[in-house]
């Protein structure tokens, strides 16, 4: 069983930490993570499918508006619940329960409101520190990194886990900033190779079936194959937050929030 480390770590000990937590839980998260990927896959799903249709059967620009917007609001929605269930049930990984399900799922589902009030703030203020002079755009990149995780993990509201955010990374945002990427570039070695891995699987398939075909079967396939790389990003998050909270509040009081759940 997994239990949270009582001394800050170096880049080595973050790195064994998180997939130590993935795991203790990717497993029963799988089913949650499998359909946020198919979620994820659904926007290149559709332009797939819109070109296979034939220019007399495209429907009126108000139609593929409407449906355009209807279709990213569903998107979003699911996309944020998904990711809040996921965290849920790594938090509860984290300390030491046993992962449930149906209790990550009642979770992740009442604090999505929160959390996607967390991912408008946050894309708000990168977005306007990008376009004003680009350094605090990226700066805020990383200031802002665990309100993402801050919701659901202590329960916070959006403007708490912005504040709450920024207070834990002061201090560490060069550290945090080298630990982010190196867990970046790990997430995306592995998505390039399992990507490759199954578009040279689907060569034959493509010769024989045709290529828009093809690029439909690969999309559902590496969105199901890449599912756990989901639980395994959210688990090193939580590591590099862990760490983060024993810096700043020490292990004491990092153990007994644990005990009670935030």
């Amino acid at each position: 069983m997994y239990r949270l480390p009582d001394a800050p770590l170096p880049l080595s000990g973050i790195l064994d930490d998180g997939f130590k937590l993935f795991r203790a839980s990717w497993k029963q998260l799988l089913p949650v993570a499998v359909v946020a990927s198919l979620v994820g896959a659904v926007p290149q799903l559709m332009v797939s499918g819109l070109r296979q249709v034939r220019p007399v059967q495209i429907p009126g620009i108000p139609t593929i508006g409407a449906g355009a917007v209807l279709t990213f609001v569903v998107f979003v929605l699911l996309s944020v619940a998904s990711y809040a269930v996921v965290l849920a049930g790594t938090h509860q990984a984290a300390r030491s329960e046993t992962v449930s399900i149906g209790a990550a799922l009642r979770e992740g589902v009442s604090r999505s409101p929160a959390l996607l009030g967390v991912m408008i703030l946050c894309v708000l203020a990168i977005g306007i520190g990008l376009l004003l002079l680009l350094i605090p755009g990226f700066y805020l990149m990383i200031a802002l990194y665990p309100a993402f995780l801050l919701p659901v993990v202590e329960r916070l509201g959006p403007i708490a886990s912005l504040t709450r955010s920024r207070a834990l990374v002061k201090g560490s945002w060069l550290r945090t900033a080298g630990v982010l990427t190196v867990v970046g570039l790990i997430l995306i070695a592995l998505l390039l190779v399992i990507s490759f891995l199954v578009g040279l699987a689907a060569v034959p398939f493509a010769m024989s079936k045709g290529i828009e075909q093809a690029t439909l079967g690969i999309t559902l396939v590496t969105a199901l194959v890449t599912a756990p790389l989901l639980p395994l990003g959210y688990c090193m998050m939580y590591a590099v937050y862990t760490d983060l909270r024993l810096r700043k509040d020490g292990a004491d009081l990092v153990s007994r929030a644990a005990t009670v759940g935030v």
